[in-house]
């Protein structure tokens, strides 16, 4: 859990550092982040399961199931960066998969503590949290996938009537704003 939390302000940190500086070392951190951020979470979700299985009376299962939803969160990722590069876009599917399954493994620790869990409310909070952090980031993997840029570009130039103004086809002047991005047209 801590490596997790670790990894995900380290990513937070140092990735306005990499787009501002091209510093090798930087970027290689990040990369190295932004890849075992992932894996750490996941790990993470596969001990908390497996003490639960075992009788370990050292585990509070309650708090568990508790910090597992923060799991989830974690695998949303950080504001800062959704994908390392163009290319990690087109992995949107794995993470609508990994997301249903984490979802799957989170209600399988979740119902394990019930019906003596004293901390439904707080966890039930968190998770919604986590999911829709998770959900939020496969949504913005789908959006940005080349596939997707490609239609929407083709549909901006297909309905402006001033994609002329600067004389490349579906390129215009004027901003449109969205909330997560800017078009022009």
């Amino acid at each position: 859990m801590l490596l997790s939390l670790s990894l995900q302000l380290l990513l937070a940190l140092t990735t306005p550092l990499c787009c501002s500086k091209s510093n090798k070392v930087v970027i290689l951190l990040v990369w190295s982040a932004f890849i075992l951020s992932d894996w750490a979470a996941i790990f993470a979700f596969g001990l908390i399961s497996n003490a639960q299985s075992g009788e370990n009376p050292v585990v509070d299962d309650n708090i568990m199931a508790f910090w597992s939803a923060f799991l989830l969160i974690h695998l949303g990722g950080t504001d800062s960066i959704t994908a390392f590069s163009l290319k990690d876009n087109v992995l949107w599917l794995r993470h609508l998969v990994a997301l249903a399954v984490q979802v799957a493994v989170f209600f399988y620790i979740f119902l394990n503590t019930l019906p003596g869990n004293n901390l439904v409310v707080p966890t039930a909070f968190i998770f919604v949290a986590g999911v829709n952090k998770y959900a939020e980031r496969t949504r913005a993997l789908y959006l940005a996938s080349l596939e997707n840029l490609k239609k929407s570009i083709f549909q901006l130039s297909a309905s402006s009537p001033e994609s002329d103004d600067v004389g490349v086809p579906g390129v215009g002047t004027k901003p449109l704003h969205s909330r997560n991005s800017i078009y022009f047209y």
